[in-house]
């Protein structure tokens, strides 16, 4: 359900709660439960593997032993890390922002269930999608900075570059919305 590449290795999420890892030439290095029911997302650094689940975050080190574990209001649904920032979407509608050690920092809330985040480039900035189609930048201290609907369906993969961010939607359309200043300022004045 979920997949990530650190340092050549493959790290693999599934549906019974278990974090897979395998080298670069097909072989599993290890594998080990680390939570229950479905992993939407694992993400990864020279630390380790945090792995999000229906029952919140488990955080492995890179020979399977658990560093810490934290459980989260509702089932995770997405996550990314961008440097020292960790951001985890859920069912019940909201990201949460952890520092590595599984401090969290930040809520932010959105209008429905999320199904993809992102961190920016820049460790500042948040993005978000809901299951409604809707799209949301967030401040990481938790300010939301604006929400717009997008027409064409829930996002399952978000990624920014610079000022683009790209969706992949439901529907199969992949689409970059341009998300400048400028460009927020005047969708928010309505052109």
């Amino acid at each position: 359900l979920a997949l990530a590449v650190h340092d050549g290795d493959l790290i693999v999420a599934d549906r019974v709660g278990q974090v897979s890892v395998f080298d670069h030439e097909s072989g599993k290095l290890w594998s080990v439960k680390s939570g229950e029911g479905d992993g939407w997302a694992v993400v990864c650094d020279d630390r380790g593997v945090v792995h999000g689940h229906e029952h919140g975050l488990t955080a492995l080190d890179w020979r399977s032993n658990e560093r810490w574990r934290k459980a989260t209001e509702d089932g995770v649904t997405c996550g990314d890390r961008q440097g020292e920032l960790l951001a985890f979407g859920n069912d019940g509608g909201c990201v949460g922002l952890y520092r590595p050690d599984g401090e969290r920092v930040a809520k932010l809330v959105c209008d429905a269930a999320v199904t993809a985040c992102c961190v920016a480039d820049d460790g500042r900035t948040v993005y978000a999608g809901d299951h409604q189609g809707a799209l949301y930048a967030f401040d990481a201290d938790g300010t939301r900075r604006w929400v717009f609907g997008t027409g064409v369906g829930a996002a399952f993969a978000l990624d920014s570059h610079g000022a683009k961010l790209f969706a992949a939607a439901r529907t199969g359309e992949i689409y970059c919305v341009d998300v400048s200043d400028e460009a927020v300022r005047k969708a928010l004045a309505g052109e």
